[in-house]
């Protein structure tokens, strides 16, 4: 992999993605007020026998804005581990927060050494996050990030098109088939 720049592919959201995935960690970034978990936190939920509900119904993550747990998958899905970052209340979901949160998340990775991981943007489909302006601060963000590879769990094939279309003005990252 390049060291100067970050490495996207982009998947859909589903079992098969998780079961594939060849990363170092799943970042998963579910909502405080949002039950059941959605999204790829649902997938992984229900791949991984519904622990992290559990984990959540026992007080032992809360999905708080800024909270963050790392936990293991049991070899269930196809990384060994999971970070779950919380996003609080999905109505204060803004692109600020959402910028603020990305960067975390990413800084985060890099202190744990993850040079792979998987995401799902938080926030964005349905969301308070406009899908267009999210992708964008996402590539820009990772684009600080140089030296990692990403993949994008995305909801539907057009998503995967506009991350391609928005990342041909990135410097700095390189979109895989």
């Amino acid at each position: 992999m390049p060291a100067d720049v970050v490495e996207i592919c982009c998947k859909p959201v589903g079992l098969d993605s998780l079961d594939r995935m060849d990363v170092d960690a799943l970042v998963l970034a579910p909502f405080q007020d949002e039950r059941p978990l959605r999204g790829a936190a649902g997938y992984s939920d229900w791949r991984l026998d519904g622990r992290l509900s559990r984990m959540i119904l026992a007080g032992g993550f809360e999905a708080r804005d800024r909270e963050v747990l790392l936990t293991d998958t049991l070899g269930r899905i196809g990384t060994p581990r999971v970070f779950l970052f919380g996003q609080g209340e999905r109505y204060a979901m803004d692109l600020t927060r959402f910028q603020r949160s990305v960067e975390r998340v990413l800084q985060t990775l890099d202190r744990a050494r993850m040079r792979s991981y998987a995401i799902e943007l938080p926030g964005v489909d349905p969301g308070p996050v406009s899908v267009p302006q999210a992708i964008s601060a996402f590539l820009e963000a990772a684009a600080g990030h140089p030296g990692t590879r990403v993949e994008l769990l995305v909801p539907y094939p057009r998503f995967a098109e506009l991350v391609s279309e928005i990342a041909a003005g990135e410097r700095g990252v390189k979109i895989l088939d």
